[in-house]
C-alpha cells in the first residue's frame, strides 16, 4: 500500500501503477494477478489506510426486496478518526486526496463531450425509442425520446441517472457476490448442451473421418517419395492438394462445432471472467465494465429495468 501511495505522489497515474503491479507479479488481496485502475483509485481514497473509518457507506431498504445502495445522503454517515493503527501517514494521505481531486477536476474540464455512458444504450419498453439525457432542476434525468417530444405519444416517464446506475450496480453485485452463483449454474448447463451438440453432430464426425483418411494419404505419399517411387515434384503437387483439402475440412468442421450454444457459452465465460476481477462489491458506477458486459437496457413504466448482458442473459431490477 505504501508503494501505491508513493508512486502516485511521484506522478504516476492509477493505470500506470496497476500495470506495474501486474507486471511485477504482485497479487491482489484476493489473489488475482490482474490489477485494475479502479482498484488503485479505491486504495488511494480508502480512509482505513490512514487509521480512520467511515461508517454506513451503504444502506439497505427497509422493505422487500431489501436492496442495498450507496449512501448518497439518504442516511446519516459517521466518520471516526484514529480507530486503528495507520499504514499511511496522514500528511501523505491528505496530499493524495488533494491530487485525486485536482486530477478529477482537470479531467472533467477537458471531457466536455455530449456522449455519455447511457447514450443510445437504454430503450423504452413501450415504443422502442432510445432514452435521452435531460437536466431538470439541476438533476440528471433520462427520458424516452418519444415521450419527450409528446407526452401523449408514450406513457414512459423520467428516471434519474442515479437510479439507473444503482440498478446496474445491484445486478453486478448479485452476479459476483450472490450465494446463488447464477453464472456457474448457467455455464454448467451450457457446457452440457454444447457437449451433447458436438456428440450428436454427424456431419462434423464425417468430416473428422475424412481428415483422418487424408492424413493417411499424406503418410503414404511421404513413404513413396522416400523410397524413390515418386518424383519430388509430383509428391509436392499432390501433398499441397491434400493439405488444402484438410485445411478446408477443418474450417468446415470448426463452423459446424460453433453452434449458437457454443457462442453463448463463450460469452458467459467471458462475463464471469470480467466479474471475477471485481474484488469488492461495487459502490460506484463502473463505465468500463458497463460497456464490456451490457448489450441492451430496456426500461418499463412499472420501474423495471431489464439488462441484457453477454451471452444474451437478461436480468431485471427495480429502479
Amino acid at each position: 500500500m505504501r508503494y501505491v501511495f508513493h508512486q502516485y505522489l511521484s506522478g504516476w497515474s492509477t493505470s500506470e501503477i496497476a500495470r506495474d503491479l501486474t507486471e511485477k507479479g504482485i497479487q491482489t488481496k484476493l489473489g488475482k494477478e490482474q490489477w485494475r485502475s479502479k482498484k488503485i483509485s479505491y486504495i488511494l481514497s480508502n480512509e482505513r489506510y490512514v487509521g480512520d473509518c467511515r461508517y454506513q457507506k451503504t444502506y439497505r431498504d427497509t422493505t422487500v426486496p431489501f436492496k442495498q445502495s450507496k449512501n448518497r445522503g439518504q442516511e446519516d454517515m459517521f466518520y471516526a478518526s484514529d480507530t486503528h493503527e495507520p499504514i499511511i501517514d496522514r500528511e501523505a494521505f491528505d496530499k493524495v486526496q488533494a491530487l485525486l481531486q485536482e486530477r478529477q477536476e482537470r479531467f472533467s474540464k477537458t471531457a466536455q463531450l455530449n456522449i455519455y455512458p447511457l447514450t443510445s444504450r437504454i430503450r423504452c419498453s413501450e415504443c422502442g425509442s432510445f432514452y435521452r439525457r435531460k437536466v431538470r432542476n439541476g438533476a440528471i434525468k433520462w427520458v424516452c425520446a418519444k415521450h419527450n417530444e409528446d407526452t401523449h405519444a408514450c406513457p414512459a416517464g423520467y428516471y434519474s441517472e442515479e437510479r439507473i446506475y444503482d440498478g446496474f450496480i445491484t445486478m453486478v453485485n448479485k452476479l459476483r457476490f450472490g450465494e446463488e452463483r447464477i453464472l456457474d449454474q448457467v455455464i454448467a448447463k451450457l457446457e452440457t448442451a454444447a457437449t451433447l451438440y458436438k456428440r450428436n453432430n454427424s456431419s462434423a464426425e464425417k468430416m473428422s473421418q475424412s481428415i483422418a483418411e487424408l492424413n493417411a494419404k499424406l503418410v503414404m505419399l511421404e513413404q513413396l517419395r522416400s523410397k524413390g517411387y515418386l518424383a519430388v515434384e509430383v509428391y509436392q503437387a499432390q501433398a499441397r492438394d491434400i493439405q488444402k483439402q484438410i485445411s478446408n475440412l477443418k474450417a468446415d468442421r470448426k463452423n459446424a462445432f460453433e453452434s449458437v450454444i457454443q457462442g453463448m457459452l463463450d460469452e458467459v465465460l467471458k462475463l464471469r471472467t470480467l466479474l471475477t476481477e471485481i474484488e469488492e462489491p461495487l459502490e460506484e458506477f463502473d463505465e468500463k465494465l458497463f460497456y464490456e458486459i451490457v448489450k441492451d437496457v430496456v426500461i418499463a413504466p412499472n420501474d423495471e429495468m431489464t439488462i441484457t448482458v453477454l451471452g444474451g442473459l437478461k436480468f431485471t431490477e427495480l429502479i
